[in-house]
């Protein structure tokens, strides 16, 4: 099942079909903006798009969805927060962070508070 990320800025993750690294920019939802849940093992979640996976990088750079196989940066902790809204840890214990749409998105933080938490549509 397809589904789009919104997050606190009210936009849309951006998967950029693999091509640079994904913002937290979109306006309108469309085939770059759609994910699917895959189920990565051992309790992680890979996220898909365009046929390609998330990756955290590890933390060393912008994350990217680029990946045609699912490796340790392209597994996830599928995060619920009390109020519904969902946070992503990746392999390197950080949790993914829109930037708030000022710049590509990270998976750098220690913590879980705002910028680091979507809405699943």
């Amino acid at each position: 099942m397809l589904f789009t990320l919104k997050g606190f800025n009210n936009k849309y993750v951006n998967s950029q079909n693999g091509a640079s690294a994904m913002t937290c920019t979109s306006t309108t939802a469309q085939g770059w903006e759609q994910f699917t849940v895959v189920d990565a093992g051992g309790g992680k979640v890979a996220l898909r798009s365009m046929g390609k996976y998330v990756s955290s990088e590890n933390g060393t750079q912008a994350i990217t969805c680029n990946r045609t196989t699912i490796g340790n940066t392209e597994k996830f902790d599928w995060v619920v927060a009390a109020d519904g809204k969902i946070a992503f840890k990746g392999n390197n214990g950080k949790f993914i962070s829109s930037e708030n749409g000022t710049q590509a998105m990270t998976c750098t933080r220690t913590t879980a508070s705002g910028w680091e938490y979507f809405t699943k549509n």
